[in-house]
């Protein structure tokens, strides 16, 4: 996730919106893979230019930004009623880490929350899945074909194994 992150990062410099979201399985999921991220996270890449605090009573990361300050919300969303927590909310931008291993309903809030946008952008990663899990089916899948169909269509997908991690030894 880390390319993601910088990708995301480099998007929210000049992201003409304001408020975005930072979601995992768990809030915690979020904080840890998309705000810290070992080191590598949001807070680290806007070191000396974010701080957290909170936003209309949800955690956020506020970041200093060549377009002004970008609120970044955080949130969990494993379960059905965690789309609740984003209701109200128009978002510039998504990130989610383990997408897959959140509902339905709350990754389709995400894209709904984002009708609005300037420039809608939806960054993720997932685990794998059986082929007909919900989120090939409904979600990547016909964003895949589109990409076919209209090359300039705007969709970067990236398929990485273990084996193509270059800081893992061929034993491990």
């Amino acid at each position: 996730n880390i390319v993601n992150l910088i990708a995301w990062a480099v998007s929210l410099e000049t992201h003409p919106d304001k408020i975005h979201l930072a979601a995992g399985v768990t809030y915690n999921a979020a904080k840890m893979n998309i705000i810290d991220s070992n080191g590598f996270g949001l807070k680290w890449i806007f070191s000396g230019r974010c701080r957290e605090g909170e936003y209309l009573d949800r955690d956020a990361l506020f970041i200093q930004t060549k377009g002004g300050t970008k609120i970044v919300l955080i949130a969990g969303g494993a379960k059905e009623n965690d789309a609740a927590r984003i209701k109200g909310f128009s978002l510039g931008s998504v990130y989610i880490s383990e997408i897959n291993e959140c509902h339905e309903s709350f990754v389709k809030e995400c894209q709904t929350r984002m009708l609005a946008s300037g420039r809608p952008q939806f960054f993720m990663d997932l685990n794998p899945k059986p082929p007909r899990h919900w989120f090939y089916t409904e979600f990547l899948d016909p964003h895949t074909e589109r990409q076919k169909a209209n090359p300039g269509y705007g969709m970067n997908y990236m398929h990485v194994t273990l084996a193509d991690n270059m800081s893992l030894s061929n034993e491990v």
